[in-house]
């Protein structure tokens, strides 16, 4: 069968049938030359959209690596980070330490370079507050002469070489954390051992009651995170990460469909990535964003966390999921019944932390027999400079002769973790 020449046509056992129809068989025979159905539906330019973003691009993961597109960045997440660290926190400066919520955009603070194990200064890129359970908050401590930092179980801390979240460090030896230069305490201390430890309700109220932390709130309290350029800084001493993509739940321009769809089409290129934040928070808009590419012959893929409902615009573009493994706490919102309509021309893709999340991706694909789905099934390591998580990760693989494909994320090989726009 020769292809089609309407953008709506959904070829199924042969037969061509009309998205825009719902899926009813297409009379026109692809040919939308005279099509009065697609004509008389057109896509809402006029209908406002929240960007934060839009750039021509490599791609960098799944089935369209290497893959020149234009990014469409959206504004608006449904699940958010959960790095983060209670006010007080000492982020070490480059004369002495300030105080988390003091910090400003533009600040010079330490961190670390893990390419070529050194510290170096590096600029305050972003900075966020939010509120977060007291449930969510653990504290470390070695001993009496080291702070308590107070942070959200989920927050990773370089440890031995890689990053691990707090959560899971039940002890570990001061010796085997990267500690800030502005750490004065005796050689004997180093050899304690820090431990994590949930809040007591004594701790709780403390941190409630700061007027920093929600003013007399014992159930939640006002955490802080900022962004460097590096990726991390140093709290109370220790090395700890910074989120990501901060950028993508906050800010934003106003600009119509049309707009987008303009500048979209002013590169000259017919692939979009549809990214976030979360792209299908507001289904109506995403949708309406999804026929105006194919109206205008622009292959679309989606890029969503896996806790939305895909079934709106599964048939309008290549669907790109997450499923959030335990390393990220947020595998309880997983929409899990994204699985059963997921198609061959879409992708699964899992973050892989350690090796608890390898097994529980491998659980998730024979539950739900992801493989009689698609074959575009992905593990991506949390990124490290190093690569060691990766090496891990594909040792893995190859002992268990896996079918899933490893992806490195090569968008960040090529432009760097931490700069904005990849």
């Amino acid at each position: 069968m020769s292809k089609p020449i309407c953008s709506w046509i959904y070829i199924e056992r042969n037969e061509l049938k009309c998205i825009a129809n719902i899926l009813k068989p297409c009379p026109h025979k692809g040919d939308n030359t005279n099509c009065e159905f697609i004509v008389s539906t057109p896509y809402d330019s006029s209908k406002e959209m929240v960007i934060s973003e839009i750039y021509p691009a490599i791609s960098g993961e799944g089935t369209s690596t290497g893959t020149v597109c234009v990014i469409v960045r959206t504004i608006g997440c449904n699940l958010r980070c959960r790095y983060c660290l209670a006010s007080g926190t000492k982020i070490a400066v480059e004369k002495g330490d300030k105080d988390i919520q003091n910090i400003e955009v533009g600040d010079k603070v330490y961190s670390y370079n893990t390419k070529i194990s050194t510290m170096e200064l590096t600029e305050v890129t972003h900075i966020s507050n939010r509120f977060v359970p007291t449930s969510d908050m653990v504290y470390i401590q070695g001993c009496k002469k080291m702070d308590k930092l107070y942070i959200t179980k989920d927050h990773p801390l370089y440890v031995d070489h890689e990053w691990i979240p707090t959560k899971e460090i039940s002890t570990a030896s001061l010796t085997k954390l990267i500690r800030s230069p502005q750490w004065s305490i005796a050689p004997h201390i180093t050899k304690a051992f820090v431990t994590t430890e949930p809040l007591t309700p004594r701790q709780a109220a403390r941190l409630g009651s700061d007027p920093f932390n929600g003013g007399g709130n014992k159930e939640e309290v006002l955490v802080y995170n900022i962004t460097t350029k590096q990726g991390n800084f140093f709290a109370n001493n220790l090395l700890v990460h910074n989120c990501d993509t901060v950028y993508a739940y906050e800010g934003g321009t106003k600009k119509t469909t049309q707009e987008v769809v303009n500048e979209v089409l002013s590169y000259g290129i017919k692939t979009v990535l549809f990214t976030g934040g979360e792209p299908l928070l507001d289904p109506d808009t995403a949708s309406n964003f999804l026929r105006a590419m194919l109206e205008n012959g622009i292959t679309t893929y989606v890029e969503t966390n896996g806790a939305v409902d895909i079934k709106g615009v599964k048939l309008l573009a290549h669907i790109v999921m997450d499923v959030k493994t335990p390393s990220s706490g947020m595998q309880d919102n997983m929409y899990w019944r994204n699985l059963g309509v997921i198609g061959n021309n879409d992708e699964v893709k899992f973050v892989i932390g350690n090796r608890e999340d390898y097994d529980y991706a491998k659980k998730i694909i024979e539950d739900y027999q992801l493989f009689d789905r698609t074959s575009n099934i992905f593990f991506s390591p949390t990124w490290n400079e190093d690569m060691g998580l990766a090496k891990q990760l594909s040792g893995w693989m190859l002992e268990d002769k896996s079918l899933a494909k490893l992806m490195i994320q090569q968008h960040k090989v090529l432009y760097g973790k931490s700069q904005r726009g990849v």
